[in-house]
């Protein structure tokens, strides 16, 4: 089972893309961006994957809430730049 978090005014699911290719390790865990078009037509960052077959633990848990916190609404540019 795949755990993410999205953001509350993020557009439907299926309208928003995995970017595995992005992926960066958090906290240990392999995390993708969830990526789509704002309404006004951007590519924003919407929301992360743990990528791989993890168990929920409260950490895990705390990591996404925590990466949407900071990235969520950003630019998929500026996740893939920072290091």
């Amino acid at each position: 089972m795949a755990y993410e978090k999205i953001m509350d005014d993020a557009p439907d699911r299926d309208q928003l893309k995995v970017e595995s290719e992005h992926a960066k390790v958090v906290n240990g865990w392999r995390v993708a961006p969830l990526t789509g078009r704002s309404e006004d037509g951007e590519e924003r960052v919407f929301g992360f994957q743990i990528l791989g077959e993890e168990k929920a633990t409260d950490s895990l848990l705390d990591t996404l809430h925590f990466l949407l916190k900071t990235w969520g609404g950003c630019h998929p540019g500026t996740w893939r730049s920072n290091s």
